[in-house]
């Protein structure tokens, strides 16, 4: 691991991933009460899973750590993440989900159009709960255009 992979976090960012974890378990529990439907969660800045409380100290679970353990499952979870050793951090996490999850390496300006979102077509009945939530990389507005 390299010790800049993990970032250190403040309350609102702790809170944000509650935030983040509550709703995407509405969702899946909403989705899958439709048995034709498919849907998949996508983080297009997923980090390194974990992070170092600012306040305690303490390790904290990440957004896509969290969202990996919301029930139901989602049929596929895609964690975007432009650092490399922040990737290779998230790789433990395929053992949470086996086969549901995948590690994108890159600018999610060019991996989300040509990689994810054509995935999951609304005539194919796919459905995504799509995270954007940049740390200094701006988001294209064709990417924002391309996922609604």
């Amino acid at each position: 691991m390299n010790d800049n992979s993990i970032t250190d976090i403040g309350p609102w960012s702790e809170m944000k991933i509650e935030i983040v974890r509550a709703y995407a378990a509405a969702y899946a529990k909403v989705l899958a009460r439709q048995p034709f439907l498919k849907f998949a969660y996508v983080d297009a800045f997923a980090g390194a899973g974990r992070h170092i409380s600012r306040t305690t100290g303490m390790e904290v679970q990440g957004s896509p750590r969290a969202v990996l353990e919301v029930e139901p499952a989602f049929h596929e979870y895609h964690f975007v993440e432009l650092d490399q050793d922040r990737a290779n951090e998230l790789e433990p996490l395929k053992a949470i989900r086996p086969g549901r999850v995948h590690i994108h390496v890159g600018d999610s300006n060019q991996i989300l159009p040509t990689e994810i979102l054509s995935r999951f077509q609304y005539n194919k009945y796919w459905r995504a709960l799509l995270l954007v939530d940049p740390y200094s990389i701006d988001l294209d507005w064709k990417v924002t255009s391309t996922a609604g």
